[in-house]
């Protein structure tokens, strides 16, 4: 039996939003970045990998990473494209971007990603090729070799994820996680919010972690309109009464753009804006032996509460 999942059975929204972020910044990844940068994306790597179900895991160590990269991105494509061919498809479009904005239009072909591949994908799903080729223009850095180039080559990638995820309709069955990236709400995807949203009977899909700038928010606006709802967790920060702020922004933007937005809440004290009053909030108790799964699943039972009531 073959592991790759139908098509028909497979969110468009998901495969090609974690496909494209796997091929950038796997390939970003293998650069001289500091080690908290490799850190933060090695474990939103290491998260979506297990969220596709493929079976491979980065090294901890950015060293062994670099001197390994050669096999390991060959064996994570390999693996992708054992999962979906749009998930595969949206990784070589990510991978060779990095190129392209590295200004080195032939290479990738030890892993089995060609320039011609991304072209293909670009026909294919039929992206706008004009906008991708400008805003990955040879001499866009200008030959700088400096902190802020790190920064604007990330930021052109995200101009190029909104082209990629531009073409897609709604996905009514996919739902944007709204969670704070810090601990302890950071380690709680899979186990937590990925079982409420999947026992609800839904996909789940979360942004990625790093740099924030207009661009990131642009790609933000463009992922969570693609989604049919959220769900949404407005728990106070440590040492704080009050959410992230960066949650309070997406629960406006996902409301904004007039989708179903569900929260919740932990136990613990939390001061909320005024205009949260009204709101239905569910909360859980994550000090409780059942938590996360199954109190996950008694979240799922009053959510539909709350639905069925109105």
């Amino acid at each position: 039996m073959t592991d790759q999942l139908h098509e028909e059975d497979r969110e468009p929204l998901v495969d090609r939003y974690y496909g494209l972020m796997l091929g950038f910044f796997l390939l970003l990844c293998a650069l001289d970045v500091p080690d908290v940068t490799y850190a933060a994306h090695r474990a939103r790597m290491n998260e979506v990998l297990r969220e596709l179900e493929v079976d491979e895991e980065l090294p901890a160590e950015h060293e062994a990473y670099v001197a390994n990269f050669t096999s390991l991105a060959r064996d994570v494509f390999a693996k992708l494209k054992r999962r979906s061919k749009e998930v595969a498809d949206f990784f070589v479009f990510g991978f060779h971007s990095m190129y392209l904005l590295a200004g080195v239009d032939d290479a990738g072909v030890e892993f089995g990603v060609r320039r011609k591949d991304f072209d293909a994908v670009i026909d294919r799903y039929a992206l706008d090729r004009t906008a991708i080729l400008e805003v990955a223009s040879p001499g866009w850095d200008a030959g700088r070799i400096d902190e802020p180039l790190w920064t604007e080559l990330v930021g052109r990638y995200y101009q190029l994820a909104v082209v990629a995820l531009w073409p897609l309709s709604k996905q009514e069955n996919t739902w944007f996680v709204i969670m704070p990236f810090a601990d302890p709400f950071g380690g709680r995807y899979l186990s937590f919010y990925r079982e409420i949203v999947t026992r609800a009977g839904y996909t789940p899909i979360r942004a990625w972690v790093g740099l924030t700038n207009e661009l990131y928010l642009r790609l933000l606006a463009t992922l969570i309109s693609r989604c049919g709802a959220a769900l949404a967790d407005v728990s106070a920060q440590a040492g704080s009464e009050t959410p992230n702020l960066n949650v309070l922004h997406e629960i406006g933007l996902n409301m904004g753009l007039e989708n179903s937005t569900f929260i919740i809440r932990d136990e613990r004290p939390v001061v909320l804006p005024s205009n949260f009053t009204g709101l239905k909030i569910t909360q859980y108790d994550s000090s409780v032996p059942e938590f996360p799964v199954a109190m996950a699943a008694a979240i799922v039972e009053r959510l539909r509460q709350d639905q069925d009531s109105g």
